[in-house]
Parts: C-alpha cells; structure tokens; sequence
C-alpha cells in the first residue's frame, strides 16, 4: 500500500519544497489515486494526465493565450486521464 501511494507522498513533497508551485490539492488528489488504483494504475493516470496538460500547454502558447507563467490546474487533467484509462485501458 505504501508504494501505491508513493507518486502521491513525491507531489507533496515537492509542493512542500517549491512553495506550493504544484498544488498540495493535486499532490492529496495523487496520493488517493494511488491509493484506490494502485501503484501501476496511478502512473499511467499522472502519464495520460501529464502528456494531455503538456498538449494543452503547448497549444495555448502557440495560440498565444497563455505565457510562460500562466498557471494551468491540473486535477481537471487528472480526472480525464482516469476517464481514459478505465474506458480504454483496464
């Protein structure tokens, strides 16, 4: 169970050590995650989560509504992510 929970306990400590630059809602959110899902589950979650926010990302600052300090939430990402993986995946 600890290592299910893991990726979470790494979010929180890195919201921890930056400041809350990644939220400690997002880290709490990860470590739940992990908790229900399991470890293996949860890292593919923060994967789809991560590439479909790197996508978004990308497109704003092409778009030019975004900069390069504009704060995008993630627990949006986070809960598609899980969509996909539990339509396409599991």
């Amino acid at each position: 169970m600890l290592l299910a929970v893991l990726p979470g306990i790494v979010l929180l400590f890195i919201a921890w050590a930056t400041g809350e630059t990644i939220g400690f809602g997002d880290g709490m959110s990860v470590l739940l995650l992990g908790g229900m899902t399991g470890f293996r589950n949860c890292i593919w979650v923060l994967c789809i989560s991560l590439m479909l926010l790197s996508a978004i990302a990308v497109l704003l600052l092409a778009l030019k509504k975004a900069g390069r300090k504009t704060k995008i939430p993630y627990l949006p990402f986070l809960f598609v992510a899980e969509g996909i993986f539990v339509i396409f995946i599991i």
